[in-house]
């Protein structure tokens, strides 16, 4: 293998590893009692990440992505990917994939284990079908309610006030003030905006 080659291989690789991750992670073992959630809070916000004021995190999310420029749009970092409004709650095991950007507004509750996922893959030829990368930020706006174990497809955008009942899986973006269910979701009820 060429040399050029070769530290191509090795600086993806090593994009992956975040070591401001691992130290978050390694705190998060003395954390225990009524204030964890403001604490894991505080782990993120360390780390990098952007997180509201009043926004509790009752278990750390699972955060993948990458920092490789092939991934990253205009040179943005993992820690740049991912900004949290105000009073927002985040329950446990939740997974994000920060490929690309997801922005949560204020006042939001993500429900346990809920994917939010910002890549895909192209559909490649019978030889590989999982082809190229493709990265779609997600937006999640004020208000929202999402259910758990839900998992929001990459692009796609959540209106203000909107639900996602538990398990659904969302690929198309969601008006403001509806409720969606199943797999693909789909609008399930309408709410009047309050003003």
């Amino acid at each position: 293998m060429n040399p050029a080659k070769l530290r191509e291989i090795l600086r993806d690789e090593v994009a992956a590893i975040h070591p401001r991750l691992i130290l978050m992670k390694v705190r998060s073992r003395f954390a225990s009692g009524a204030l964890r959630g403001l604490y894991f809070a505080q782990l993120l916000r360390r780390a990098g990440f952007t997180l509201g004021a009043r926004t509790t995190v009752l278990g750390l999310p699972r955060i993948t992505g990458s920092d490789a420029p092939s991934h990253a749009p205009h040179g943005a970092i993992l820690y740049d990917k991912l900004q949290i409004g105000d009073d927002v709650v985040l329950d446990t095991g939740i997974v994000l994939d920060l490929e690309a950007r997801i922005t949560i507004g204020n006042r939001v509750l993500v429900g346990p284990e809920v994917m939010i996922l910002t890549s895909t893959h192209e559909l490649g030829p019978r030889e590989r079908r999982a082809g190229e990368i493709i990265c779609s930020p997600v937006i999640i706006e004020d208000g929202v309610w999402i259910g758990a174990r839900s998992v929001i497809l990459p692009g796609v955008t959540i209106g203000a006030g909107a639900v996602v009942n538990p398990g659904a899986v969302v690929n198309k973006d969601v008006p403001a003030n509806t409720r969606v269910s199943g797999t693909p979701a789909k609008k399930v009820e309408s709410f009047e905006p309050v003003e």
